[in-house]
C-alpha cells in the first residue's frame, strides 16, 4: 500500500500524522512538510525548497541548527549555529569552527528525493515515474539524530575520525528522544518493564492484562501527560538499552535511555501533589527507584518521605474492604485492583525500610499498622483469582477472615513476593540491632538477640518452597516466568542479611559503633562468626555470577551494585587479614577469593549500564584488588 506521509518524516523515519497542510511533527519542528502524493491539495506543501529550515506554522523566524560549532560541542552547550561565527564565541572572542558539512544525512536524503522528484516532473521522464512502494522499498542510508551525532563527534573529535552512521545506534536513537514513542515502541518497552522490573520485590502492583488494554484502548490520548506510563517507559528504556552486552553505547549513554521521560513524569507528580490517587503513587514509587539507579540519592530520600505520606492519606495499609473473596456484588472494586492496592502498599514498605536502615527517626511506616493480607502468587494475579493468603506473621490470617470458609491453605496461594516481604521483616529487625549494640546482649550468650535472629534468618530460608531455593533447577523454572532477576535478588537479600548480622565479628572493616569485645574464651565463637561472614560473602558472589550470565534482566535489582561491592570487601579482608598466615589452605582461599572478586568487578562493569553507582563501586573494588595482588606477588617474592 503506498505511503502517504510527507517526505520529511519519511526521511525520518518517522510515523507521520498525514495531516493536511502541515503534519504534527514538521509543525512542532518548523520543519518543510514536502508531499508526493496527488490526494493532498496544494496548500499541503508549506515550503517550496526542502533545504528551506525557516518559518514556523506561526509565521515567525527560526533557525535549526544541525551542527554545533567545535567549541560549543567540546562543552556540551547550545550553539546558535549563526555563520561565520556563532553568538558564544562572539561574545567569548573564541574562534567559530564548524564540519564541513551542515546538514544531517536524513536531510540530505530529502533533498535527493526532491531532485529525483523534480526529474521525474519532467515530461521526457514521464516513463520513468516510479510508483511511491518502488520508492520506499529502495534502500536507504541509516539515519541518526543531529543529537546523537553531536554526542558522538565529541567522542571522535579527537582521533580527527570521520562520523558514520552505525546501524545500531541509528535504531535504538528513539530511546534518547524528548518526546515519548510511537504506539509499537511504548509497548516494547513497555514489555521490558514487565519482564525485569515487574518481577522484583514488590513492583508487581501493575495488572498487565488491564495495564496494556488501557494502552489500546486509549492510543489518542496525550501519554506525554501520564506520569505512571512515562516511568514505566523510562524503566523499559533503561533495561532495553543495556540488554546486549557488546553494545556501541557507552555506559553513560545507556544510563541516558528514558532520562527525558523520568524527568517529565517527576514534573508531573511534583507539579500536582494536590491530586494524590493510587496511579500518581505508583509513578512516585518506580521514580524513587529510577533516582537510585541514576544516584540521585537527595531526590530518592525526599520521594521516600512523599511515598510514605500518601500511603496515609490514601489507606492502602487496610484492606480495601472485608469482602476479599469478592462475593458482594454491590462492591465495585475487582479482585485484580484491591490486589494491586495490597502489593502497592507491601512495595511502600520494603521502600521505607531500605531507607530507614534499622534508623528509627528514618522509619516511617510501622508494620503494626499494616492490616492487610500478603500478595497472592503472580497466576491468581493474572486471572483476577480472588484468594486468601496469610498476614506478615507466619500462619495467621487477618482477624475478620472467617477461618471455616477457607478451602485451601492460605500458604498456597503466596508466591515469592511474600517471602521477601517477610524477609524485610526479619531484615528490619536485624539492621535495628546492629544499630544498638550498645544495649544488645552478649552475642555468644543462647538467648542474646543474635542468637535469635541468626535462628530467625535459617528458619526463613528453611521454610521455603523447593521452587524457590536457589538451585538450577528453579532457576530454570523462573526463566520460563521471567523472575530470574526475582530469585537472585531474593537470595541475594537473604546473604546480605546474613552479612550484616555476623558483621560484628569485623568491627574495624565497618567502624560499628559500640562493638562487642570478645574474651579470649570466646575465640572460637568469634572464628565462627567470621568464617560465616566470609561464606555468605562468596554465595553473595556466585549468585551475582549466575545473575550477570542473564544480563540485564538477571541485574535489575538497584540494590545489587552495593551488594557486590560490600561482597569484595568482605571478602579481601578476610583473606588478607582473618586467615591464620600459617594455614594451610590460606593460597587457596586467595585465589579463590581473587577469582570471585574479578567475577564481582566484571558485574559491576556491566551494571554501569543501569546504575551510576557502578562506576565508582567497580573502580574502588578494583583498586582494593590490585591492592591485594601486590601485596601477594610481593609476600611470594
Amino acid at each position: 500500500m503506498p505511503s502517504h506521509g510527507c517526505q520529511t518524516c519519511r526521511a525520518r523515519k518517522v510515523r507521520c500524522d498525514q495531516r493536511p497542510g502541515c503534519c504534527k511533527n514538521c509543525e512542532r519542528l518548523g520543519l518543510p512538510c514536502n508531499r508526493q502524493s496527488s490526494l493532498w491539495s496544494d496548500n499541503a506543501l508549506v515550503h517550496d525548497n526542502p533545504a528551506t529550515l525557516l518559518e514556523s506554522v506561526a509565521g515567525v523566524k527560526r533557525k535549526r541548527t544541525f551542527r554545533s560549532c567545535r567549541p560549543c560541542r567540546s562543552i556540551k552547550t547550545r550553539c546558535s549555529g549563526d555563520r561565520p561565527s556563532c553568538s558564544r564565541c562572539k561574545q567569548k572572542t573564541l574562534q567559530c569552527q564548524y564540519e564541513d558539512s551542515a546538514e544531517p544525512l536524513w536531510m540530505q536524503q530529502m533533498n535527493i528525493s526532491s531532485k529525483r522528484q523534480s526529474e521525474q516532473d519532467k515530461p521526457d521522464n514521464i516513463l520513468n515515474l516510479a510508483r511511491p512502494e518502488q520508492i520506499e522499498s529502495q534502500p536507504k542510508q541509516n539515519l541518526v539524530s543531529s543529537e546523537q551525532l553531536h554526542e558522538r563527534a565529541l567522542e571522535l573529535h579527537d582521533s580527527q575520525t570521520p562520523i558514520s552512521p552505525d546501524p545500531v545506534f541509528d535504531q535504538d536513537s528513539w530511546l534518547w528522544a524528548t518526546s515519548i514513542p510511537c504506539q509499537s515502541q511504548i509497548r516494547l518497552l513497555v514489555e521490558n518493564y514487565f519482564s525485569s522490573i515487574h518481577p522484583l520485590r514488590c513492583f508487581g502492583f501493575l495488572h498487565k492484562p488491564s495495564f496494556m488494554r488501557k494502552l489500546d484502548n486509549e492510543e489518542d490520548v496525550n501519554k506525554e501527560e501520564d506520569s505512571l506510563l512515562l516511568i514505566v517507559c523510562a524503566l523499559g528504556a533503561l533495561i532495553y538499552a543495556a540488554r546486549d552486552k557488546n553494545s556501541v553505547h557507552s555506559p553513560h549513554q545507556s544510563r541516558a535511555a528514558g532520562k527525558k521521560w523520568a524527568c517529565r513524569a517527576k514534573q508531573q507528580i511534583l507539579g500536582h501533589l494536590d491530586k494524590i490517587h493510587v496511579e500518581n503513587l505508583m509513578a512516585a514509587v518506580l521514580l524513587h527507584d529510577y533516582d537510585l539507579r541514576m544516584g540521585n540519592w537527595s531526590s530518592a530520600f525526599m520521594l521516600s518521605g512523599l511515598i510514605a505520606r500518601m500511603t496515609q492519606a490514601l489507606q492502602i495499609n487496610l484492606e480495601h474492604s472485608m469482602d476479599i473473596l469478592c462475593e458482594d456484588p454491590s462492591l465495585s472494586a475487582s479482585a485484580s485492583t484491591k490486589e494491586s492496592r495490597r502489593r502497592l502498599m507491601w512495595c511502600c514498605y520494603i521502600t521505607d525500610s531500605l531507607v530507614g536502615s534499622g534508623v528509627d527517626q528514618l522509619t516511617l511506616t510501622r508494620e503494626v499498622d499494616i492490616k492487610i493480607q500478603l500478595p497472592c502468587n503472580e497466576r491468581n494475579f493474572l486471572l483476577q483469582t480472588p484468594c486468601i493468603t496469610e498476614a506478615l506473621e507466619k500462619g495467621q490470617v487477618l482477624p475478620f477472615v472467617d477461618v471455616q470458609r477457607i478451602l485451601h491453605n492460605p500458604s498456597e496461594n503466596m508466591g515469592i513476593r511474600a517471602a521477601y516481604i517477610r524477609h524485610i521483616a526479619v531484615r528490619r529487625r536485624v539492621l535495628k540491632y546492629i544499630k544498638h549494640l550498645s544495649t544488645a546482649m552478649m552475642p555468644w550468650l543462647p538467648d542474646s538477640e543474635f542468637a535469635l535472629l541468626d535462628a530467625d534468618c535459617k528458619s526463613w530460608l528453611s521454610a521455603l518452597p523447593e521452587s524457590l531455593q536457589f538451585t538450577p533447577n528453579a532457576l530454570y523454572i523462573r526463566k520460563e516466568t521471567s523472575q530470574v532477576g526475582a530469585l537472585c535478588a531474593l537470595h541475594l537479600m537473604y546473604h546480605q542479611t546474613m552479612c550484616d548480622l555476623y558483621r560484628i565479628g569485623t568491627p574495624a572493616l565497618y567502624k560499628l559503633r559500640g562493638a562487642f569485645h570478645f574474651p579470649a574464651e570466646q575465640s572460637g565463637f568469634l572464628s565462627h562468626v567470621q568464617d560465616q561472614l566470609f561464606e555468605h560473602a562468596t554465595a553473595l558472589a556466585r549468585i551475582i555470577s549466575e545473575a550477570h550470565s542473564r544480563g540485564a534482566h538477571g541485574l535489575a535489582d538497584s540494590w545489587i551494585p552495593t551488594i557486590a561491592y560490600d561482597s569484595c570487601r568482605i571478602m579481601l579482608y578476610y583473606a588478607t587479614q582473618l586467615v591464620d598466615p600459617n594455614a594451610y589452605n590460606k593460597h587457596s582461599i586467595m585465589c579463590e577469593t581473587i577469582k570471585l572478586v574479578r567475577g564481582n568487578i566484571e558485574a559491576l562493569k556491566y551494571m554501569r549500564r543501569l546504575y551510576t553507582v557502578a562506576d565508582l563501586l567497580s573502580a574502588a573494588a578494583e583498586s582494593m584488588l590490585e591492592q591485594v595482588e601486590t601485596l601477594s606477588a610481593s609476600a611470594a617474592l
